[in-house]
C-alpha cells in the first residue's frame, strides 16, 4: 500500500509498470491513519487469506494507535487473524522490515534516484516516484530476504535467545570517554619538511597525456626534434602517446553524444509523464489494476467521441461540398440557358 500527500488519484501515477495489486491511497498529511490502516488490514486479508496454511494468520505490527483500534482488533478477530503487538522501542531488534529490509529497500531506491540524476532529472515527483517504485521493490523484497528478516529477529523459527543476547551487547551503560591526554588513538602532531616541485620526467619515460597542456607540450617536443634531425625512439613514444591522448578524447566525445541522446531521450519520457494532471479518482484507495481499467475506458470514450466529433465534422464538410457542388450547377445551367437566349 502506497500512501502519499494530495487531493486526488491521477492519471499520472499509473503511466509505469507497477504492479496492479498495488493498492494507492492519499490523505492530507502523507501519513496513515484510522482509516488507512483499516483499508490495508482488508488489503492484508484479501491476500494472504487464500495463502493461509492452517486455520490463523499471525500479524505482526508496532504500537502505533492505529494498530490497536477497537475496528482494528475486532477485524482481526472476526478474519481469525492473530495480532502481535511487539514491545516498545524494540523494533530496531524485533521488527522483521526494520532489521532485514529496510536498509537493502534505501540502498535500491538511492540507485534508482542516482539514475534519474544521471540522466538529466533535476526533481523527483510523485509521478517519478511511482515509475521506479516497481524497480526497486523487485530488487528488495526476494524470499530469501525475507526468511533471513524473520530468522535474525528470532521469530520464525521461534528464537527467543537471538534478541536477548543482542540486547546484553548493548550493556545498558554508556561507554566513558578518556581525557585527551591519555587518549590512545592522541598522537603528537609530526612535521615534515617542505620538499620542492620534482623536475619533469625525462621524454622517455613521457606518459599518455590527461590534460591539453600536456598533450601541447609533447606536440612541441616532436615539432623541435623534427626541425633538429633524425628522428629516435624517444620521438616516436612521445608521438604515441600523443596519438593516444587524441584517440581518448575522440571516445570520450562519441560517448558524451551517446549520453546527451539518452538524457535527452530520458528528459522527453519524463515531461510527457509529469505532464498529465488529469484527475482519476477524488476520494478512497485505488489499486493499480483498477486505476488502469478505469483509464482504457476513460481512453476508449474519448477516442469515441473523438471519432463522433470527426464524423459529424466529415459529414457537414460533404453537406457543404454537396450545397457548393449544386449552387456551381446551378449557375451553370442558368449561364447556358442565357448563352442559349442570346443565340436565338
Amino acid at each position: 500500500m502506497l500512501i502519499f500527500k494530495g487531493a486526488f488519484h491521477l492519471r499520472k501515477y499509473f503511466d509505469n509498470d507497477i504492479d496492479g495489486d498495488t493498492l494507492f491511497a492519499r490523505s492530507e498529511s502523507g501519513f496513515t491513519n484510522d482509516i488507512l490502516t483499516m483499508s490495508w488490514l482488508k488489503h492484508f486479508d484479501r491476500f494472504t487469506a487464500p495463502r493461509t496454511k492452517g486455520a490463523y494468520r499471525l500479524l505482526i505490527f508496532d504500537g502505533y494507535g492505529s494498530h490497536v483500534t477497537q475496528d482494528f482488533l475486532e477485524f482481526c478477530w472476526q478474519r481469525k487473524i492473530r495480532p502481535y503487538c511487539l514491545p516498545a522501542h524494540s523494533t530496531h531488534l524485533t521488527q522483521p522490515a526494520d532489521v532485514g529490509a529496510f536498509q537493502k529497500f534505501k540502498y535500491e531506491f538511492k540507485k534508482e534516484l542516482r539514475r534519474h540524476i544521471f540522466l538529466g532529472g533535476d526533481a523527483i515527483s510523485k509521478a517519478d516516484f511511482f515509475a521506479m517504485f516497481q524497480t526497486f521493490s523487485d530488487r528488495t523484497w526476494s524470499a530469501k530476504l525475507c526468511i533471513s528478516a524473520f530468522k535474525k529477529t528470532g521469530l520464525i523459527p521461534l528464537d527467543k535467545d537471538r534478541v536477548l543476547n543482542q540486547m546484553k551487547e548493548y550493556g545498558g551503560t554508556q561507554p566513558q570517554e578518556l581525557p585527551l591526554t591519555v587518549n590512545p588513538y592522541y598522537r603528537e602532531p609530526s612535521s615534515s619538511p617542505g620538499f620542492a616541485t620534482p623536475p619533469p620526467r625525462p621524454w622517455e619515460e613521457f606518459k599518455t597525456p590527461i590534460t591539453f597542456t600536456q598533450r601541447k607540450r609533447g606536440l612541441e617536443y616532436i615539432d623541435s626534434r623534427v626541425e633538429s634531425g633524425p628522428l629516435s625512439p624517444v620521438v616516436r613514444r612521445v608521438k604515441q602517446k600523443g596519438d593516444k591522448y587524441t584517440e581518448k578524447e575522440l571516445q570520450s566525445g562519441s560517448l558524451a553524444k551517446v549520453h546527451l541522446g539518452a538524457i535527452l531521450a530520458y528528459k522527453k519520457i519524463v515531461e510527457e509523464r509529469n505532464n498529465s494532471g488529469q484527475i482519476l479518482q477524488k476520494y478512497g484507495e485505488i489499486y493499480g489494476s483498477q486505476a488502469r481499467r478505469q483509464i482504457d475506458w476513460l481512453n476508449g470514450e474519448e477516442k469515441k467521441a473523438q471519432n463522433l466529433i470527426e464524423e459529424r465534422q466529415k459529414k457537414q464538410l460533404e453537406k457543404e461540398q454537396e450545397k457548393s457542388r449544386k449552387a456551381e450547377d446551378k449557375a451553370a445551367k442558368k449561364a447556358l440557358v442565357s448563352v442559349q437566349k442570346s443565340r436565338e
